[in-house]
């Protein structure tokens, strides 16, 4: 400390010296005889003019001018100004002390009052455009306009605006009293409210993507807690470093402000110095300004780990081991081709590298395992979530079966996500870090005719987390077309659904909302019968009680799941055997004479939520007349061996029913959604089953088919 402190005090001194020479220097090489002005037009008398020379040591060298100079404010002592009558005794004029004892005050309330002005209005301003979107954009193109203009120019401004035009404020002088400080004070501290603005801004939307704060909100804190207590405080230390170091712009700014306005401080002083060409007081008044700006202890520029750019970033280390012939690490580069990390570093990063834990499916059939893998980076126009829950469903059985060509080795598995925002590509608009967010299984290129079309769930160009791209069973996971995709989630404390709730609510709820709304067309009513309660067959119960529906009736071979299904409205529960009926006929099916019998000659509307030739031929035949099938049980390939299923065709005929396909929902219909979990008739929480951590995830997908347990099993990766 001591050191420190040494070293610090020579370099302080060194800069008062290299200012104070300065200062001698340019104020002594001004052109003309400043004794001769004195007398303007007059030829001085060669007595008093000697007699002026040699009360300011004028007529003594430069050299010595300058040691004297240096001598005298070592002591303290700036001098005299010139005489005010040069007849008279020319050292009659003003202690230059004095004269700054009597300025100083006034160019002290305008140096405070701009500190004042720029630290509260900027990190308001700042924090306001990082918080509520709706201000973000007007704050941003302020704040750019207040840092292109100059002191001058905005000093002009006000006063012609305000004091000339509106007489709102005094023009000129002190003796106004308050009023004669507000015009000055604004147009001093004008364009350093424009940086510290954009300054608290930026610094605030690194840190509402610090781990520290996704902890905050975890436990509930509204957003404005999280913001002022948590976020703001670390946000503020390069602000306070800036607003440290600006105290020496402001005084510079201080000359033309006082000049413009004609205030009796330090710079106005200082203009009528030079515009009396009065060397004496120029040159003390000068000192006093430059060693209170060199002299100001500079603060300490504590920081967050600087950002580096990603072409300078060392790679972090693979700390897997796979077994000899497996695939290679996700991320990394197969022999001659290119890493996908690699492609993704011209997105814009704001995080600092690091690993990431997450389910890699290395071979199909064959039990995924926690490993560490690269950190994310945003795609051009996408975003990376932190992920707070994630689902685990029968689509991700069917991935790690091998079942999904779109599938590539390896793959981290999950699609069905909530999160926060972390960090954003350099062509997002709508999202910024802090964002809690969810997303549609299928996410739509945004640009297509298709999704032009409001149908982006089956856009050709359609990326998928989990099988086209790494999926959501991992820390962080990157998406894809953002603007296009995400949806906003209130926050929990705002009544918004939990993260396991809200992982409830991806590919199967908003599957089974598409189902029944969007292609069913569900009215107030009619009898629904759903095939299959797993997770889609469970949301597809909860949302027919939820919209309407009349009997509702569930099947199921699982006596746990019928009883939830019970539970979440289901008026009538069928328990299907493993070889009911004769498929493709009614004759002696149990769940086609149940569900008949239930709703009194037909179903309306059957979900065939399994993905069994056997249920979508239960489904067609437990229509009534005109009822419409919604399939959404992924099928594998029939008995026959053609690879199709086999479908009652004459049954879709002879009673005109509608076979219809449900692939996903999207963002532009989760609203209608979302209003019903806001309204309480659908609680997502009621669907929810288990909730593991990232390592029993693993074992829970390889026993989906046969688990016991009914509901929705959601996993927590941060767990």
């Amino acid at each position: 400390m001591v050191a420190f402190l040494l070293r610090r005090g020579v370099q302080m001194l060194l800069s008062l010296w290299a200012a104070l020479t300065l200062v001698f220097v340019a104020v002594t090489q001004l052109p003309g005889d400043p004794v001769r002005a004195l007398f303007g037009f007059t030829p001085p008398p060669p007595d008093i003019y000697a007699a002026i020379q040699a009360q300011f040591h004028l007529d003594e060298p430069l050299l010595v001018q300058y040691l004297l100079y240096l001598g005298d404010v070592l002591t303290g002592d700036l001098g005299r100004a010139f005489p005010l009558d040069p007849y008279g005794d020319a050292g009659a004029g003003p202690l230059v002390s004095e004269t700054v004892l009597a300025t100083a005050p006034v160019s002290a309330v305008v140096i405070l009052g701009a500190l004042v002005v720029q630290s509260v209005v900027g990190v308001v301003a700042g924090a306001l455009a990082t918080t509520w979107r709706q201000l973000g954009a007007g704050v941003y193109a302020v704040s750019l306009l207040l840092v292109s203009t100059p002191v001058l120019v905005a000093a002009y401004l006000l006063r012609t605006v305000f004091g000339l035009e509106l007489g709102w404020f005094p023009l000129s002088g002190a003796a106004g009293g308050p009023l004669t400080y507000v015009l000055p004070v604004l147009a001093l501290a004008a364009l350093s409210t424009g940086y510290v603005a954009l300054l608290t801004r930026a610094e605030l939307t690194e840190t509402l993507a610090s781990p520290f704060v996704h902890a905050a909100r975890a436990r509930g804190l509204r957003t404005g807690r999280v913001v002022a207590v948590h976020a703001l405080k670390p946000a503020l230390i390069p602000v306070v470093t800036f607003v440290a170091a600006n105290v020496s712009q402001l005084f510079v700014g201080l000359l033309v402000v006082e000049g413009i306005f004609g205030m009796p401080g330090l710079g106005g002083t200082l203009i009528e110095a030079i515009r009396d060409r009065d060397r004496s007081l120029l040159v003390g008044l000068v000192t006093v300004v430059m060693a209170t700006s060199s002299s100001r202890t500079r603060s300490p520029t504590w920081r967050r780990r600087p950002w580096t750019p990603a072409s300078r970033r060392a790679p972090p280390p693979d700390r897997r081991s796979p077994v000899p012939g497996a695939a290679p690490p996700v991320g990394a580069t197969a022999p001659g081709g290119t890493s996908s990390c690699r492609r993704r570093r011209r997105c814009r990063r704001t995080r600092s590298v690091g690993d990431v834990r997450a389910l890699v499916l290395r071979q199909f059939g064959v039990e995924p395992a926690v490993e560490v893998v690269p950190d994310p980076a945003p795609p051009v126009d996408g975003v990376v979530l932190r992920v707070g829950a994630s689902g685990l469903c029968r689509s991700d059985w069917h991935a790690y079966a091998g079942h999904d060509p779109d599938v590539v080795l390896p793959q981290v598995l999950g699609h069905e996500l909530v999160g926060v925002v972390e960090d954003v590509g350099p062509e997002v608009t709508r999202w910024r870090p802090g964002d809690r967010v969810t997303t549609p299984f299928v996410c739509g290129c945004g640009r297509c005719a298709t999704c032009l079309g409001g149908d982006p769930q089956v856009c050709p160009q359609q990326r998928q987390p989990g099988f086209t791209d790494d999926g959501s069973l991992a820390e962080l996971v990157a998406l894809h077309h953002a603007d296009a995709n995400l949806v906003a989630l209130p926050a929990v404390q705002d009544g918004g659904p939990t993260d396991v709730a809200s992982a409830a609510l991806g590919c199967r709820t908003a599957t089974a909302y598409r189902a029944l709304v969007g292609r069913a067309g569900l009215r107030p009513g009619e009898g629904v019968v759903v095939l299959g309660c797993g997770g889609v067959g469970l949301s597809a119960v909860a949302l027919a009680r939820a919209l309407g529906a009349g009997v509702v009736v569930a099947v199921d071979v699982s006596g746990a799941a019928l009883e939830r299904a019970r539970e979440l409205g289901a008026d009538v529960v069928v328990r299907a055997g493993a070889g009911d009926g004769a498929l493709g006929s009614a004759e002696g099916d149990p769940v086609v004479a149940a569900v008949h019998g239930a709703t009194g000659g037909g179903a309306a509307v059957a979900v065939e939520a399994l993905g069994s030739e056997r249920t979508l031929a239960q489904g067609l035949w437990s229509l009534r007349r005109r009822g419409r099938l919604v399939q959404v049980g992924l099928l594998p390939p029939g008995a026959d061996g053609t690879g199709r299923p086999r479908v009652a065709m004459e049954r879709v005929i002879s009673h005109e029913l509608d076979v219809l396909g449900s692939h996903g929902m999207a963002a532009a219909d989760y609203p209608g959604l979302l209003a019903l979990v806001a309204s309480g008739a659908l609680r997502p929480a009621d669907l929810v089953g288990e909730v593991l951590p990232l390592a029993d995830a693993g074992r829970a997908l390889v026993d989906l088919p046969s688990r016991a347990g009914a509901g929705v099993l959601v996993v927590e990766p941060w767990r």
